[in-house]
């Protein structure tokens, strides 16, 4: 090989060297930017979905306080008062339903979670999974037996390299049927990625203690 073909197959070489680093560090730049737009989209879910929950919570215990004082009141000797108060129980009973209802619907679209991720939002209230309220005699919405549940919001780990696999978990309490408060705590959770080796198929999941 004469000398000028040695310098060509070296400058080739090099030349292939430095176009595979630039790629290797365009693909881990890539790499980088979808894991932060993972863990943005997840973060967005969580706050968008405590966010709901706690004016749904709002609203309902809200209407629950009116609900209970217009059954006291319809005990009221004055005529007058009493027939006011069965009306208001009667409209706010129908506008507490469509409330839920509107709760419900809301649940099947999202500005930040996936489809996925909101999969198991029906099974995070804190009243019914369904259309119907379970009611005491009073009139008030019942919260379910469980008032504290905790809900895992799963990004798309496609985006995500295994080492950095991770979830958040969004702890909620409410407290009364007649207290407009829901307490939530989040926090990010790593995931072990031998967990999710091969599979990529997770659903939010929601428990409760």
């Amino acid at each position: 090989m004469n000398q000028n073909g040695y310098i060509n197959m070296v400058g080739l070489i090099f030349c292939l060297f430095l176009t595979s680093f630039f790629m290797l560090q365009v693909l881990k730049k890539y790499q980088r930017n979808q894991e932060i737009k993972a863990r943005v989209q997840v973060l967005l879910c969580a706050k968008e979905h405590s966010s709901i929950l706690r004016k749904y919570i709002k609203r309902m215990a809200r209407l629950n306080q009116t609900i209970l004082a217009s059954y006291i009141l319809q005990r009221s000797p004055i005529p007058a008062l009493s027939s006011a108060a069965k009306a208001t129980h009667k409209i706010s009973i129908v506008v507490q339903y469509g409330i839920h209802i509107s709760f419900l619907k809301n649940q099947l679209t999202s500005r930040y979670c996936s489809l996925s991720q909101r999969a198991l939002w029906a099974k995070s209230q804190p009243y019914s999974n369904g259309p119907w309220l379970k009611r005491f005699t009073t009139g008030v919405a019942k919260l379910k037996e469980q008032k504290k549940w905790t809900v895992k919001y799963f990004p798309n780990f496609s985006q995500i390299r295994p080492s950095r696999y991770f979830y958040i978990k969004n702890s909620f309490e409410a407290s009364s049927a007649l207290t407009p408060d829901l307490r939530a705590a989040a926090k990010e959770v790593s995931l072990p990625s031998s967990l999710l080796s091969g599979h990529h198929s997770f659903l939010p999941s929601v428990s409760h203690y």
